[in-house]
C-alpha cells in the first residue's frame, strides 16, 4: 500500500478532505481519520505482473503505472508492505533505465534477485559485492544485460536461470562467470535458431533424470533442450504427437528415478476436437528396461489388463488406428469401435494401447577435415556403419532420408528359450550400398513402440575430389 497524507479544512458543519487544491476521491469522504492510504494495486493503479520470494519476502513488480517499480514486504509478514527504515521493514525501489519496461519476472538467484523487464535484465541485490541481506538502508538495482523477456516466469535450474526472448524465439541463459566476475546471458538457441521458429508459448524444466528444458510452440510442437551446463551438454530436439498438438506443460518433482512431465494435447477424434491430459510414461523417462513388459512409446496410451482377446476401455481413441504391445514386443494394429478392439492372437498380460509414434533422428551433414582443406564439396562414398545401441529393438539406417532404409539389430538380438526378443545393448555393424554422392544425409527411423536408444555411431566412408 502507498501512503497518502490528506490535509483537511472545515466546510460549513463539515469537515471536508483536499488534495492540492482538489477534491480527493469520494470514498475518503466522511471518514473520521487524518490519514489515507491509497491502493498501490487497483483497477485503476494496475495490478502486479511479476511475483517472487527472497530474503523471508514476497516481491511484486511491474504496474500499469509504475511498469518499473519493485515492492517488497516486512520480513516474515508477507501482507505488510509499510516502508521504513528499521532492517526488517518493507523496501521499494525503481528500476533507474531510460525506457519504462514493465517488469515481467522476479527470481530469486544467489545472494540477490534476478528482474526481467520486456527490454532488460537487473540484479537487485544489497550494496558493495551484493553479498549482504538486503534491507531498506542497501539496496540497489544494477542493469545487466539488455535482452528483453517475455511474459513467462524465468525457470531456476541447478546453477542458471533460463527465460525466453520477448519474440518468443530466442531462450538465454543468465549464469554467473567467475572468470570475469561478471553475470552472462548467453543465447541458447544460437545453433539451432529455426527450431523456435512459431515462437515459444510455455516451458517448464525436468530435473531427473536427466535435466530437459520442455518448450511448447504455438504450432503445437513439443521441444526439448537437453541442458547440463556443468558438463557443456546443450541440444535441442523436436517431439510430435501422432495427430495432435500439445498446448501446455507441467513437472512434478517425483521421489523415484524420473520427474512426472504433464502435458495438455489437443486430438481430433473421431471427428471432435478433444482436450486430453497426458503425462510420459516413467519407465521410457528412467533409461530402465529391467522389467520389459513395463515401457510404453505410444502416444495417448492407456495400460490395461487383458484376458484372452477382447480388450475394452478405449473410447477416447474412437475410430483411431492404434498400436497394441502385448507380451513384451509383439505388437497388433487395430482399428477401435465401440471403444474395443479384438486382439489376433489372445494374450493374458499387461497391454498398453495407444496412437504409434514415428521417429525420426538426422544428424547434421557429414564433415570431414582433411590434410589439404574441408570435405564439402567434394564426393563421398558410405559403405558400412557401425552403431552402439542400449536396450533396443528394431529401426532402420538410410544414408538418403528419401529413402525407407533397411533393418537393423534384429539379427544380434538374443532370445530366450522361449523364442522371445530381447532388447539388445551393444555394437551393430551394417553394410550400405556403395553409391558415390554429393553428401552422406544419415537418417535414422523408428515406428515400433519398443525402446531405440542410439548412442553413437561410426560411419566408414571414403572421400574424394578437389
Amino acid at each position: 500500500m502507498t501512503r497518502l497524507l490528506i490535509p483537511f479544512k472545515v466546510k460549513g458543519t463539515g469537515v471536508v478532505p483536499l488534495l492540492a487544491g482538489g477534491w480527493v476521491p469520494v470514498e475518503c469522504v466522511d471518514v473520521a481519520a487524518t490519514t489515507f492510504y491509497r491502493s498501490s494495486f487497483s483497477s485503476e493503479n494496475g495490478y502486479p505482473s511479476a511475483i517472487g520470494l527472497h530474503n523471508l519476502r514476497l516481491w511484486f513488480g511491474g504496474t500499469a503505472k509504475e511498469p518499473n517499480v519493485i515492492r517488497a514486504s516486512n520480513v516474515d509478514d508477507y501482507f505488510n508492505f509499510a516502508l521504513g527504515d528499521n532492517d526488517g521493514d518493507g523496501m521499494q525501489i525503481t528500476l533507474n533505465s531510460t525506457e519504462a519496461n514493465l517488469v515481467r519476472w522476479i527470481a530469486s538467484y544467489r545472494q540477490g534477485l534476478v528482474v526481467g523487464t520486456d527490454g532488460e535484465e537487473w540484479t537487485v541485490q544489497g550494496a558493495g559485492d551484493g553479498s549482504e541481506v538486503l534491507t531498506p538502508s542497501n539496496i540497489q538495482a544494477i542493469q545487466r544485460n539488455r535482452s528483453g523477456t517475455s511474459a513467462l516466469a524465468a525457470i531456476q535450474t541447478r546453477d542458471s536461470l533460463l527465460w525466453v526472448s520477448l519474440t518468443g524465439r530466442k531462450v538465454f541463459e543468465f549464469s554467473y562467470a567467475f572468470t570475469s566476475d561478471d553475470y552472462k546471458s548467453p543465447d541458447m538457441t544460437l545453433r539451432a535458431e529455426h527450431i523456435t521458429k512459431s515462437g515459444i508459448v510455455d516451458f517448464v524444466f525436468q530435473a531427473e533424470p536427466d535435466p530437459v528444458l520442455w518448450c511448447v510452440l504455438a504450432n503445437g510442437t513439443l521441444l526439448g533442450f537437453s541442458y547440463n551446463r556443468e558438463n557443456q551438454i546443450a541440444a535441442w530436439f523436436r517431439r510430435t504427437t501422432s495427430g495432435g498438438l500439445f498446448e501446455s506443460i507441467a513437472t512434478v518433482r517425483s521421489d523415484g528415478d524420473s520427474d512426472r512431465v504433464w502435458t495438455v494435447v489437443k486430438r481430433t477424434i473421431n471427428g471432435s476436437t478433444k482436450r486430453y491430459i497426458e503425462r510420459f510414461y516413467p519407465t521410457a523417462q528412467e533409461f530402465n528396461f529391467d522389467d520389459p513388459t513395463d515401457f510404453c512409446y505410444l502416444d495417448c496410451a492407456k495400460k490395461t489388463t487383458v484376458t484372452g482377446t477382447a480388450v475394452s476401455g478405449l473410447g477416447h481413441l474412437e475410430a483411431a488406428s492404434i498400436a497394441l504391445r502385448v507380451d513384451g514386443i509383439r505388437t497388433e494394429t487395430k482399428t477401435v469401435a465401440s471403444g474395443a478392439v479384438t486382439l489376433t492372437t489372445a494374450a493374458v498380460t499387461n497391454l498398453f494401447a495407444g496412437i504409434p509414434i514415428a521417429s525420426t533422428l538426422q544428424p547434421e551433414p557429414i564433415e570431414q577435415i582433411l590434410q589439404d582443406g574441408t570435405a564439402q564439396g567434394r564426393k563421398f562414398n558410405a559403405q558400412r556403419i557401425q552403431l552402439l545401441l542400449h536396450s533396443s529393438i528394431g529401426g532402420t539406417v538410410s544414408d538418403d532420408p528419401a529413402l525407407s532404409g533397411d533393418a537393423i539389430g534384429y539379427p544380434a538380438f538374443a532370445t530366450t528359450g522361449g523364442g522371445a526378443i530381447v532388447p539388445h545393448t551393444g555394437r551393430i555393424e551394417e553394410h550400405i550400398k556403395p553409391e558415390w554422392k554429393d553428401a552422406i544425409e544419415l537418417t535414422f527411423k523408428h515406428s515400433d513402440p519398443v525402446p531405440f536408444n542410439l548412442l553413437g555411431f561410426v560411419l566408414k566412408a571414403e572421400i574424394s575430389g578437389q
